[in-house]
């Protein structure tokens, strides 16, 4: 597209000034050297230092990635913090000491259960950063397009940025970011699913520190994130992730039951996600819209509506589907299923389990398509053996070759071309879009299968009462 294109542009531009920048600092390396960890490739590096006059503060370049480095900030701290590029407010401090990552010497942990997945988010050191830097990043973050996702998760922005463009510092997370896309949830878009294959294509990223700081970002800023295990087997593990309209239902038995009838020696895992982000955009939908006529009626209202906003709508409209991101409580429930299926890929690359199976319904279905595509460049075999998605909030308009590549076996995608959720609520918030749970993929690959259930599904929370899984 034209957008990805100038933002490719932009990243090229700043990409040649920060090359000519370090070539400068390349050609005045003196003899003097320290070690010291490496905040960006978070190795324990020899660091030489630049001898270039008129430098505040003493600058290094790292023997392991090149990246200009300054001592961390913090009293007694032998680690390397990435050069910010003279931000204000950019105190340098370590990617431990910034909680970027949780542990420098321990970037390479594994677990062998998915229920360890907390000690890979116990962080070593004090966040000397969260009054400092992060502000910053902050007020930085609310004056661009991408201001949720940035402010939500800065670690994938700038491990791009850093990482595949060159860049460092918030210079880093806005370019990164930029080339993620992370704009076009506001039209619609995959917004930050759409990066996640870029994250896994460099190199297999989300299996090693870069996962840390996936983990680190989006885990902290969710506190209602946990997988808790419901039963034990010696089948292939089964991950469960519920989405919009049945987040407050504290019983699993109807998706437990459907995914044992299918596997039934197979251990059980809930995911639960994003409780403050469903539960703003149920109260919206709950009150604001729905009043006193029901659920029925506002959907009716809704698609009567079409695929632009009407007067009509109104009572729904302006909040999902029209405003700021920031206070958009469709979309910020979009990015945060996006932002947990790429928090679950990491953590699925890091546990020693060998195969997985995801299923998941409405924005579920979501984080469990982005967990897999962001799983789909690693080159190694892939950990997910299938995938069931029961209407899956997530529109069809993609290239889902990473998805084909991600399973041993099969998408299974029921959809149901009777579900109002999808067929008026989604539609509107989603600009028009048709999501996969109501018209399928099409997909051309043939791993990739449609089951439709519309005569046996004709409401977005029954697919678990009527429909069974397939092998």
């Amino acid at each position: 597209t034209a957008e990805l294109v100038k933002n490719y542009e932009t990243a090229a531009r700043t990409s040649a000034k920060t090359a000519k920048e370090i070539t400068g600092y390349t050609e005045n390396l003196g003899e003097e050297t320290t070690e010291g960890w490496c905040s960006n490739c978070a190795q324990l590096t020899t660091h030489h230092k630049v001898t270039t006059e008129g430098l505040k503060r003493s600058l290094f370049l790292c023997d392991g990635c090149g990246v200009p480095t300054v001592n961390c900030a913090a009293p007694g701290c032998t680690s390397m913090a990435v050069k910010t590029g003279g931000t204000k407010g950019m105190v340098p401090y370590c990617a431990e000491h910034r909680h970027d990552i949780p542990s420098f010497e321990r970037s390479a942990e594994t677990i062998t259960d998915l229920t360890e997945w907390e000690t890979l988010v116990q962080f070593d050191k004090p966040d000397l950063a969260k009054l400092t830097t992060r502000a910053s990043i902050g007020v930085a973050a609310v004056s661009g397009a991408a201001g949720v996702a940035m402010l939500a998760a800065p670690a994938v922005g700038g491990i791009i940025g850093a990482q595949i463009l060159g860049h460092t510092g918030i210079v880093a997370t806005n370019a990164g970011l930029a080339a993620l896309g992370g704009g076009s949830v506001a039209a619609g878009g995959l917004g930050m699913a759409g990066g996640t294959y870029v994250v896994a294509t460099a190199g297999g990223l989300l299996g090693g520190v870069y996962g840390d700081r996936i983990l680190g970002s989006y885990i902290g800023a969710d506190k209602s994130f946990r997988i808790e295990k419901i039963g034990d087997g010696a089948g292939v593990p089964v991950v469960i992730a519920r989405g919009f309209l049945n987040e407050k239902n504290p019983e699993w038995y109807k998706a437990v039951r459907a995914v044992k009838k299918l596997y039934p020696d197979s251990p059980v895992y809930e995911l639960n996600w994003g409780s403050k982000e469903l539960k703003h955009l149920g109260a919206v939908v709950g009150t604001q819209a729905v009043g006193q006529v029901g659920k029925k009626a506002l959907l009716k209202t809704v698609g009567r509506a079409g695929k632009v906003m009407a007067k009509k709508a109104a009572p729904i409209a302006p909040t999902l589907a029209a405003g700021s991101l920031l206070k958009n409580p469709w979309h910020t429930a979009v990015n945060r299923a996006n932002q947990t299926g790429t928090a679950l890929a990491a953590l699925l690359a890091k546990t020693e389990q060998k195969e997985f199976v995801l299923v998941g319904h409405s924005l579920g279905g979501r984080v469990m398509v982005t967990a897999a595509t962001a799983m789909a460049g690693f080159g190694a075999a892939p950990k997910i053996r299938d995938i069931h998605l029961m209407g899956a909030a997530i529109g069809g308009k993609r290239n889902w070759r990473p998805l084909s590549e991600a399973v041993n076996g099969t998408v299974n995608n029921y959809h149901s071309a009777k579900d109002p959720v999808l067929k008026y609520l989604y539609s509107t918030a989603q600009f028009g879009q048709s999501a996969v749970g109501r018209v399928g993929f099409h997909s051309q690959y043939p791993n990739i299968v449609d089951h439709n259930v519309s005569e046996i599904v004709s409401n977005h929370g029954e697919y678990y009462d009527n429909v069974e899984l397939v092998d």
